[in-house]
């Protein structure tokens, strides 16, 4: 343990003020804007995790960077929006609003949650990483990196989302996986942080750690749901996946949060590649060296 700072101590305080704040509204208040109470509950539940990851590493994403931070959530919001598109074939969820509220401040208030998808997955992760359970070496089977595995990856990638838009109510478990088919070995190919880069290194605690992070977040994405009042989402999934149910989730839909994690990732690092120079990873998620002092 590193123990707080008094910048850390303020963000974990902080944090937990506006998630408590914006939690008791977002389950009370019904309002054209109550997507902006759940924007504020998990904006608080980022910065809290920020703070504990700082106190138990003596680093995190807001202390390795603000601009990085920030990039975090600039990429959140297409990564989502793309999910929304493919939803309009495959119908698996749909939003209830009690208030209506029209198309500019819909796509502004959806856009401003969806900015916290990646970083609420991220400090998860990172806060998960510096536990006893993930801080270990985690070895496993050597994924071999040649150049013909790697495209035949990708374009399973590129047939996974073709025949999920061509038969959605049969494939559509294949929306949270086809991204890091496609853009995993695209990374690893080019010299990015990558999960394919560490397999082959016989490293798997990058895939593992992501998976606990997306069920980690699902359940606070589904429990924080659950209760509110204003605007949610329920899901339109085939009768023999609908029961049972964890709040509006039924059990089995949980699976999709372990490749959406992992997608989620790969997104990412690839939006890297096109909107910076910096060639590091500043999410401390992989198994290097300097990872975990």
């Amino acid at each position: 343990m590193h123990g707080f700072t008094v910048k850390g101590s303020r963000r974990f305080a902080s944090g937990l003020v506006l998630t408590g704040v914006s939690w008791s509204l977002y389950w009370t208040v019904a309002t054209a804007w109550t997507e902006a109470f759940f924007f504020g509950l998990w904006l608080g539940y980022v910065l809290t995790a920020d703070g504990l990851v700082h106190w138990r590493t003596g680093t995190s994403l807001i202390v390795r960077g603000k601009g990085r931070f920030l990039l975090v959530f600039v990429c959140s919001v297409p990564f989502w929006w793309a999910f929304e598109w493919c939803n309009w074939v495959l119908h698996n969820w749909s939003y209830v609003r009690p208030v209506p509220q029209n198309r500019v401040s819909h796509v502004l208030l959806f856009s401003l949650c969806f900015s916290t998808v990646l970083p609420a997955l991220f400090e998860t992760a990172e806060l998960l990483r510096s536990t006893r359970l993930f801080r270990g070496p985690c070895r496993g089977p050597v994924l071999p990196r040649t150049r013909p595995l790697m495209w035949g990856v990708m374009a399973l990638g590129v047939a996974s989302f073709g025949l999920m838009l061509a038969f959605p109510r049969q494939l559509f478990p294949l929306v949270w996986a086809f991204p890091v088919l496609i853009l995993d070995p695209l990374n690893s190919r080019a010299g990015r942080p990558s999960i394919w880069g560490e397999a082959a290194e016989g490293r798997w605690r990058l895939p593992l750690v992501l998976a606990a992070a997306g069920l980690t977040c699902g359940f606070f994405w589904e429990f924080w749901n659950y209760w509110t009042v204003g605007g949610h989402w329920v899901y339109h999934l085939p009768e023999f996946l609908s029961h049972p149910h964890v709040f509006r989730m039924p059990l089995p839909g949980y699976l999709g949060y372990l490749p959406f994690a992992a997608s989620a990732y790969a997104f990412y690092q690839t939006a890297r590649i096109l909107l910076s120079r910096d060639r590091g990873d500043h999410l401390n998620l992989a198994e290097h060296p300097e990872a975990m002092r």
